[in-house]
């Protein structure tokens, strides 16, 4: 029984580190896009 739950718990552990990993990439991309509006002469939107 102990080697189901710490399967379970893997896998809990490895969805979470995939949506931080999700939520790192898209704070990424908004920067990206926010630092390239600059770059244009436009003002960034305010987060």
């Amino acid at each position: 029984m102990s080697d189901i739950k710490a399967l379970k718990d893997s896998i809990e552990t490895l969805s979470q580190a995939k949506k931080v990993k999700m939520g790192k990439l898209k704070e990424a991309v908004k920067e990206t896009r926010e630092s390239r509006q600059t770059q244009a002469g436009q003002s960034p939107r305010p987060a």
